[in-house]
């Protein structure tokens, strides 16, 4: 990725995008106090938000579905009541 498009998609994450338009608000930029050439890119309270809610989505994916079937119920029977 070159330089231009990580400054456009920090941009786009940030508070004010490209053009005056508003970004997502989801990150904040900051210079290098010792290297001003240098940004530094933090997580705002919304962005810090949106991960979380992704990653209980994530989680919540890889959790095993819970079947049908009683615990006490065989396999074959629930399946010819389907039928």
């Amino acid at each position: 990725m070159t330089g231009a498009s990580a400054s456009r998609n920090v941009a786009a994450l940030s508070k004010h995008h490209r053009h005056n338009k508003a970004g997502h608000d989801l990150v904040y930029t900051y210079e290098n106090p010792e290297k001003r050439i240098e940004k530094f890119i933090e997580l705002t309270p919304k962005g810090k938000r949106v991960i979380n809610s992704l990653e209980d989505l994530v989680t919540l994916s890889l959790v095993p579905k819970a079947t049908s079937v009683a615990d006490n119920e065989e396999p074959s029977t629930k399946t010819e009541e389907l039928r």
